[in-house]
């Protein structure tokens, strides 16, 4: 499970999921387990790339999600994915490209739900910089670290 959720963002949340019940799982947690395998095999499909996206008429699009830990470990849940989008006006996005994506427990207790949304969120705004910094530098193999610090946000994808 954990190898298909390099591709899949359900396998890799159930696969998060389920280890919350290591290192002494019950009878009913490979139950669990067993479902989700079977629900996997019927649904799991590889992303395709979508050939004919050119990165300067492209967005970076980002969202998250997250829930408040239970009383048990006061850990919260939480997750973002990343895509690459056609950069259009009069719509959010038009065609799609899931390019990473992370299920996990959070790494620091939120004492709200608010929190833990903006802890969830944050994580996937600097995996977003990470990558719009990663793109700007395939196209620009030349760019030192200097000249990228001192870029204006607009040289960098939007």
């Amino acid at each position: 499970m954990a190898w298909v959720g390099i591709t899949s963002a359900g396998a890799q949340a159930v696969a998060s999921l389920l280890q919350g019940f290591l290192p002494e799982p019950l009878l009913k947690h490979l139950d669990m387990a067993n479902n989700a395998l079977a629900q996997l095999r019927e649904e799991y499909t590889p992303h395709k790339f979508m050939h004919g996206f050119n990165l300067n008429t492209s967005k970076l699009l980002n969202t998250a999600d997250s829930s408040l830990g239970n009383a048990k470990n006061k850990k919260s849940q939480g997750g973002y994915l990343l895509f690459l989008t056609e950069n259009h006006t009069h719509s959010l996005a038009g065609y799609m490209c899931l390019l990473m994506f992370r299920s996990a427990q959070s790494k620091r207790v939120a004492n709200s739900t608010m929190q833990a949304e903006t802890l969830s969120k944050l994580q996937g705004v600097e995996a977003g910089m990470f990558l719009q910094t990663w793109l700007y530098e395939l196209d620009h193999p030349t760019a030192t670290a200097r000249e990228m610090l001192a870029l204006p946000g607009k040289e960098l994808m939007s």
